[in-house]
């Protein structure tokens, strides 16, 4: 009997070694992170209260809003940027708390290049067709020169409980910058997530002199280098700012 219950008691040490050790390879590799709800942006709940520095330490590639959304966020090697309503970056610290910030640490495994791309729609199907599956999330990384493309910022900070795609039809700013070489940072998330993250595809981008930044409405380019990542394990820290707390989050409004 004593054998027996040494031989069982060494079994389940192993296999909790195992099981901690599986769960920290899952915490290193394919995982997204994700601070806040698309969901509660579309209820006019823009108060942050994770910050910057915890999702920092997760992931080095990402994009998302800032606390009470005053500009596009992206995250590219570790720095994060936040765009003005010019589009002009500024480095943010890390005191800065996330109303909705999505964060990999990017390591592709399918790299490259595509050709003659008229709008973000045919850019998404062309991806579609590369991709094993569209129920899991993806990291994106799109590099080139850009003919052009139809960019997003925001003329003044969310300080309302207004949602924000009707805010946004009052304050975005549009702008059209051509032949410009930068970075996109993207993710795609799968249309069961809707509430949760932007199903489809969700890209931000910074040019390469980092002097313009931006949400991505469109685009057009000749030659492009894409890199992908599948993302099969998430992980997600809901806010608990007292305005997410106390809402009553409708789906109706994602």
């Amino acid at each position: 009997m004593f054998k027996l219950r040494k031989i069982l008691n060494l079994i389940f040490v192993f296999t909790l070694v195992a099981l901690l050790t599986h769960a920290e390879a899952c915490e290193t590799s394919s995982t997204l992170y994700q601070a806040g709800l698309l969901l509660n942006l579309n209820n006019g709940v823009f108060a942050g209260s994770i910050p910057l520095s915890a999702l920092l330490k997760k992931g080095n590639f990402g994009l998302g809003a800032s606390d009470g959304a005053p500009g596009e966020l992206i995250i590219l090697d570790g720095k994060p940027y936040l765009g003005d309503a010019a589009g002009v970056p500024r480095l943010l610290s890390g005191n800065t708390n996330a109303t909705f910030v999505q964060v990999t640490n990017f390591k592709p495994t399918q790299t490259m290049t595509l050709n003659n791309i008229h709008s973000l729609e045919e850019l998404g199907k062309t991806i579609d067709t590369l991709l094993p599956s569209k129920n899991i999330f993806y990291a994106l990384k799109i590099e080139g020169t850009f003919k052009v493309i139809k960019l997003r910022n925001f003329s003044k900070p969310v300080n309302t409980k207004i949602p924000l795609y009707a805010w946004l039809k009052q304050y975005q700013v549009i702008s059209y910058p051509k032949n410009i070489r930068g970075t996109m940072v993207a993710f795609r998330s799968p249309n069961y997530a809707h509430t949760i993250a932007v199903s489809g595809y969700h890209l931000h981008f910074i040019s390469y002199n980092h002097d313009l930044l931006g949400h991505v409405y469109d685009l057009a380019f000749d030659h492009a280098k894409v890199s992908i990542e599948p993302l099969f394990y998430f992980s997600l820290a809901l806010p608990d700012s007292p305005d997410f707390l106390k809402a009553s989050l409708d789906e109706t409004q994602a």
